[in-house]
């Protein structure tokens, strides 16, 4: 299932632009934290969800968005996320 989907920056970019920037997000838990929010998005469920929130977050770049500063707010990531030298791609 998740080898269709499309996880990159850039859709994870697009899908933060979309939440509300004040609303927090649980970073401690897998379901609850942004990335298993976007996964959630995505249509996965339990274990899969767990397990591909797990996996990003050990990608670099997804850790720097979601879970490398305070305050844990979509507003906050999207912040983070704009602030990444992503060579080669243009985040609005």
């Amino acid at each position: 299932m998740t080898e269709e989907m499309d996880f990159t920056v850039e859709d994870l970019v697009k899908w933060i632009e979309n939440q509300p920037p004040d609303k927090r997000y649980d970073w401690t838990t897998a379901g609850s934290c942004l990335l298993g929010q976007w996964c959630k998005s995505k249509g996965l469920k339990g274990p899969a969800l767990r397990n591909k929130s797990i996996e990003l977050g050990h990608d670099d770049d997804f850790y720097r968005i979601a879970l490398s500063g305070y305050p844990f707010t979509f507003g906050a990531a999207l912040d983070r996320a704009r602030s990444l030298a992503l060579p080669q791609q243009e985040l609005s």
